[in-house]
Formats: structure tokens, C-alpha cells, sequence
């Protein structure tokens, strides 16, 4: 069990390094990335686990500290059987990788509420096994989680290929509190193909923007400032047409509302 999720936490690692916005600053191999697994549900809310969640990142309490990952059994798929422990193999991990794209992104950097869920969404929707991330194949994959119910009917965000979303501006700017507790389910789904839209379907597709966008957030730059580099000269209502376009051919109808 502990090999197998080693080998999930160093991919991971690996997949998330490795992404063109690299929300990884460099660091020495010294350092560490905390993750507490709870065979109790109790003991996991007692902890800091809430009830209702699969998993939670605690974030950063001093500077250099990397938060911790809390994560009870049953979200791993994992039983205890007599003195020992047993793994379904076929468990879904995409709430442990969601969670480990939060703890590794630079604890120095304070990102907007739809890019920190939508980057961990975008990697914990790509198909995964065998400690290797498919990212060539992984739009079918995110479509299919954000509009579609996910695996054995869990874990989808069930939006419809056709669904109406707030006025960009309003979401890019959304405060943390709203974006989680208000609709979650869509806020966290078109953050999702926000975060691939960005990734791979943004002016030449070579994510310069969005690399130009975590610079400046990770140097300390204000999340409005930033924003003008995703902006690249375009209003808000511009850049909405043009997300809507691009996905549209890729069959799914996003209906920004306009900007109040």
C-alpha cells in the first residue's frame, strides 16, 4: 500500500514540475510535502478533515512550510484486513492528487480561487496509472469529468455540455469563501476547463500567457496586475468570446453571463 502511493505522490511530483506554468519553485530534495492518511474517519475530523470531504490541504502556517495533506482511508480505496492493509486498485485517486497540486504549488504564491482549484482539477481529471499522467489525451478525460456525472457515477461535476457560467471578470476575481461554498460543483468544473483552456487553446496554444501570469504572481504582484498578462490587451468580454469559441469546437457550450 505504501509503495503503491509513494508512487503516486512522486508522479504527481513529477506531473506537476513538469507542467508549462511549473508552480513549482525550485527547492532541494531535502524538502518534504507532509500527508497524513487516517484509517478512522473520526480521527481524520479530528485532525482538521471535515465532514463531507474525501480529503483537504491545510495550507501554510510559517514561511518555508509546505501546509499538509490529510486523507482518510476510504478516500484510497484502502481496508484493513486482519493484521494488514488492502488496496483497491481500482479506487479513483483523483481527490489525493487534487489535494498533493495544492500543497506543491509555491506556498509564497497567492492564487486566484479558479486558477489554485482549476490547475489541481486539470491534473487530477488526466488519466493516471502506473505512476504515469497521460496528459496527451487528457481533454476527453477532463470533458468527461466536468460535464458528466465521473466513474460509477462519482467525483463528476455534471454540468451539461451546455451550461451558463458567471460573467468572467466576476469569477476570475471571486473570493474563496464564494467560489467553494456557492455552486461549488460549477465553479470548480469551468475552473477546470479554465485551467486546460489556458494550458492548451490560448493564443498559440503554447501557454505563454499563463507562464507570464504565475511569474508575476509568484514575484509578489497583485492578482489584478497579473491578470493583465492573461488579458494580453483584451477586455474581459473579449477574452470570454474567445474561451467560448474555443470550446465550443471542442463541444462544450460555456455561456458567460455579462459583466454586471
Amino acid at each position: 500500500m505504501i509503495k503503491r502511493l509513494g508512487l503516486l505522490f512522486e508522479a504527481t511530483h513529477l506531473a506537476n514540475k513538469t507542467l508549462p506554468i511549473g508552480n513549482i519553485p525550485p527547492h532541494d530534495d531535502s524538502a518534504k510535502f507532509p500527508a497524513y492518511l487516517y484509517e478512522k474517519f473520526s480521527t481524520y475530523q479530528e485532525n482538521g478533515g471535515l465532514e463531507g470531504t474525501a480529503g483537504i490541504f491545510l495550507g501554510t502556517t510559517r514561511p518555508g512550510d509546505r501546509g499538509r495533506i490529510l486523507v482518510p482511508f476510504q478516500s484510497l480505496g484502502v481496508k484493513s484486513m486482519g493484521s494488514t492493509y488492502i488496496i483497491d486498485r481500482d479506487k479513483d485517486a483523483t481527490t489525493l492528487i487534487h489535494e498533493l497540486t495544492h500543497q506543491l504549488m509555491s506556498p509564497q504564491a497567492k492564487q486566484a480561487s479558479w486558477f489554485c482549484e482549476g490547475s489541481a482539477e486539470y491534473v487530477a481529471m488526466t488519466p493516471y496509472a502506473g505512476g504515469r499522467f497521460n496528459f496527451g489525451s487528457n481533454r476527453s478525460h477532463i470533458v468527461s469529468r466536468v460535464t458528466e456525472y465521473g466513474k460509477k457515477n462519482t467525483g463528476g461535476r455534471a454540468l451539461g455540455d451546455d451550461f451558463e457560467a458567471p460573467g468572467l471578470e466576476a469569477f476570475m476575481n471571486m473570493p474563496y469563501t464564494q467560489f467553494t461554498n456557492e455552486n461549488a460543483n460549477l465553479h470548480y468544473g469551468l475552473a477546470a476547463l479554465m485551467a486546460y483552456y489556458f494550458y492548451h487553446m490560448d493564443g498559440k496554444g503554447d501557454a505563454q500567457r499563463i507562464k507570464n501570469y504565475m511569474k508575476a504572481i509568484q514575484s509578489g504582484t497583485s492578482e489584478k496586475e497579473a491578470q493583465k498578462l492573461l488579458l494580453d490587451g483584451r477586455t474581459y468580454e473579449e477574452l470570454a468570446k474567445e474561451i467560448e469559441q474555443k470550446w465550443r469546437k471542442a463541444g462544450v457550450k460555456i455561456r458567460f453571463r455579462a459583466s454586471s
